[in-house]
């Protein structure tokens, strides 16, 4: 805001220096009048930067500027324009209810935030792109889907991973099922939870390649469970609200 006041201080005593110059009269004489002399040498003219004209004319250039252009300067400054810090950041009522959001509920995602808050979708990518920026919050990409967690080392990668997981309806009813069910088999599954066999081997893979489900062969059958080291940790965030009930439909998000 200072700033600006000197800034628009400035100009003004600027506009005042020029006058003097801009009331100066000239005499352009046609140069067929006035031919060049004998001997003389035509020299093509050479280009010259901005910066490095004489400083009195860049100043009667800026003094130049009209005054109309000061106005959306004043205006702002009416506004009260202030820089974004880590320190404000959450001074807008907007973007500290989408941070609250993403810390009750870790590894919501882009649609999910939006039926939480009711914030329109171009103004969360605006506000979610400040948080990200002042390192607030983390983004975490999974198979297309976006999914975001408060930055301050609350959840490990493990539970990230997890957390994005149970955020999706079929992963989360898999491992439910799972951990009642020890070694069910992909057809056990698909009909316990009503989709389709090539859903449950699509989500399998996924799920195996996190470390959350291990596929063992039985004859001509494929049986999976939930490992012993991670069974537990599973068990507690199915029963922790924050994990969302698998309640959310995560939608791929073009970020």
């Amino acid at each position: 805001m200072q700033r600006i006041r000197i800034l628009v201080a400035v100009t003004i005593a600027l506009l005042f220096i020029a006058a003097p110059a801009g009331a100066r009269t000239y005499e352009v004489v046609p140069g067929h009048a006035n031919p060049p002399g004998e001997g003389a040498v035509a020299v093509t003219p050479v280009e010259v930067e901005l910066w490095e004209l004489p400083v009195w004319l860049l100043l009667v250039h800026l003094a130049c500027i009209p005054v109309e252009i000061l106005g959306p300067l004043k205006l702002w400054g009416y506004l009260g324009y202030r820089r974004i810090s880590r320190e404000n950041l959450l001074d807008n009522a907007i973007r500290a209810r989408i941070f609250s959001c993403i810390v009750d509920h870790p590894g919501i995602h882009f649609h999910g935030i939006i039926r939480e808050t009711g914030v329109r979708p171009g103004t969360l990518r605006y506000h979610l792109d400040q948080l990200r920026r002042s390192h607030m919050i983390v983004l975490m990409e999974k198979d297309g889907y976006a999914c975001f967690f408060r930055n301050d080392g609350t959840y490990s990668g493990s539970e990230q991973r997890l957390l994005v997981h149970l955020r999706r309806g079929v992963p989360h009813d898999i491992l439910t099922l799972l951990l009642q069910r020890p070694s069910a088999t992909r057809t056990e599954l698909a009909e316990s939870l009503g989709v389709a066999g090539p859903t449950i081997t699509w989500h399998m893979k996924r799920l195996e390649r996190d470390r959350l489900v291990s596929a063992e062969r039985d004859g001509r059958c494929v049986r999976y469970h939930v490992p012993d080291d991670i069974a537990p940790e599973v068990g507690r965030w199915l029963c922790d609200p924050a994990s969302g009930q698998g309640e959310e439909r995560a939608t791929a998000l073009p970020l």
